[in-house]
């Protein structure tokens, strides 16, 4: 994937959405890669009176669609781009919820796309909180209060049963697969550098090679550098269309090369044998490779195990076109 092609799937299937995978130079801060919205917990979803908010917010929508380039930076002076994005994706990162945990919502809500430049008083944090169990941060009410005011977005939860997965260990000896390796980068400390020199922003990986740092998922790969194995799961969360929660017990950070055989392909270009791969966004996929479950578990060494459970779903009460600015 190019550094200007950063969501490269609809809505309807996954997130793939950048932070900061654009503005690269001097002076702009980056976020550092997530792509999917965070599972729920704990989750507060009454406005409140005293919420913080952005100074100033523009909402303008965007023409260009999944083809164009798509990124959410936070930059310095409390400065939030939002450039092409689908309001999914803000919802799930406001609300810490996946995509197949907001329910109720109008279509246009996955497949319209917004320009979305925001100011608010102070720093702001570098990307909204991942953890389920800690409070909204301040970015993520002010993606709220914004949602609320510019969007009338009114929502409720509603706890659901569902099938769940648990990701534990596939072997008794607990040996891992080839494409799950323990890292030995220490991502803080190298961004600490980066930070304190004055230079840019790391160059984001192309298509196919390696992640140093950070995750980056993509139509039959998952690639991450230094990563927990919580943050993996939350990326099986969204291919699978379940909540996954990390049974593993592996502590630290590994890097990750997933192969899969996307639920959806893109038609075949026409003249290609039917056994040979397709490429997409410089990527190639086997049409006959493995399916995500058989993959988790040849090349990672870990299994997806159904378990039965209940899962908070946020409900769109109300979310209208917004009002211009």
């Amino acid at each position: 994937m190019s550094p200007d092609r950063c969501l490269t799937t609809n809505y309807s299937s996954a997130v793939d959405v950048y932070w900061g995978a654009m503005n690269r130079h001097k002076g702009h801060r980056a976020l550092g890669l997530a792509a999917a919205a965070i599972v729920s917990g704990g989750l507060i979803f009454a406005a409140q009176a005293d919420a913080p908010t952005f100074d100033v917010v523009s909402v303008k929508p965007n023409t260009q669609g999944a083809g164009g380039p798509t990124f959410v930076n936070v930059q310095p002076g409390g400065r939030f781009i939002a450039t092409n994005i689908p309001l999914a994706f803000l919802i799930g990162q406001a609300y810490r919820v996946q995509q197949f945990q907001i329910t109720g919502a109008p279509a246009w809500m996955a497949s319209e796309r917004f320009d979305i430049e925001a100011r608010a008083s102070g720093e702001l944090a570098t990307r909204p909180d991942p953890n389920p169990a800690a409070p909204p941060g301040r970015l993520q009410l002010m993606l709220r209060a914004m949602l609320a005011d510019r969007f009338k977005l009114k929502t409720h939860i509603e706890p659901r049963e569902s099938q769940a997965y648990d990701l534990v260990l596939a072997r008794a000896d607990k040996k891992l697969g080839p494409k799950l390796v323990p890292s030995e980068v220490d991502c803080a400390a190298e961004q600490a550098a980066a930070r304190a020199a004055g230079g840019p922003a790391p160059a984001f990986p192309p298509a196919g090679a390696p992640m140093r740092c950070g995750m980056r998922m993509m139509p039959g790969n998952i690639s991450g550098g230094a990563i927990p194995l919580t943050q993996l799961a939350l990326q099986l969360s969204n291919i699978t269309g379940k909540t996954v929660t990390d049974r593993t017990g592996l502590a630290g950070n590994f890097d990750v090369n997933l192969s899969f055989l996307p639920d959806r392909l893109p038609p075949r270009p026409a003249g290609t044998p039917d056994d040979q791969p397709i490429v997409l966004n410089g990527v190639a996929i086997d049409p006959n490779g493995p399916n995500i479950f058989t993959a988790v578990q040849e090349q990672l060494g870990l299994r997806l195990e159904a378990v039965k459970g209940s899962i908070d779903m946020l409900v769109i009460d109300n979310l209208e076109h917004p009002t211009s600015d």
